[in-house]
């Protein structure tokens, strides 16, 4: 009889164990529902502080994701950030970094969106805008929101950017302007 209990005992265990494991475990399944995840507060799987996931492709790190608070909301497939920082990893061993307020992550596609606050840096130039998103199959980063660009002797806005990861070509679009500063350029 007191086997008995102990085998009911350990598959009751077991099974607890095996569903905090997929409830702890963030899914990569994701669809673009656009629901607000801060009305949905019942839909969250998991919260947690102090997250950090690498992405990669062919055995190289394409990039990664920190944030001081991640929320899973999983009937959505996504992952809600607060000060997210992510660093693409780039052909030429070099990296980009963008920090912003929030970013989700849509962990089916692995494509990214930043607000508030957006900065991205790389080791000559650094990007502003409000509202940032990355599409990971292309490895493009790109907004629809006005941008400004500084670095060195230069700055640039414009209403809207695009700039592939691989080859490092930007596109700016929509009142682009520009401006040297002589003092810094000679």
């Amino acid at each position: 009889m007191q086997t008995k209990i102990k085998l009911i005992l350990a598959g009751v265990v077991c099974t607890i164990i095996g569903v905090a494991f997929t409830t702890l475990t963030p899914s990569d399944d994701l669809n673009n529902e656009k629901s607000s995840p801060e009305n949905n507060q019942d839909d969250a799987g998991l919260s947690i502080t102090q997250f950090q996931k690498t992405s990669t492709r062919n055995g190289k790190k394409e990039w990664q994701i920190s944030a001081a608070s991640a929320k899973f909301i999983r009937n959505q497939k996504k992952a809600v950030f607060k000060d997210i920082d992510v660093t693409f990893y780039l052909e030429n061993d070099d990296s980009i970094q963008l920090k912003a307020q929030k970013g989700i992550l849509y962990t089916d596609s692995n494509n990214i969106e930043a607000s508030g606050d957006v900065i991205v840096k790389n080791k000559e130039l650094q990007l502003k805008t409000q509202q940032l998103n990355y599409e990971h199959q292309r490895r493009i980063i790109h907004s629809d929101k006005p941008i400004f660009i500084s670095g060195g002797a230069i700055t640039l806005s414009a209403d809207s950017m695009s700039l592939e990861l691989n080859t490092q070509k930007a596109q700016l679009q929509g009142n682009v302007k520009s401006s040297v500063d002589e003092n810094d350029f000679l």
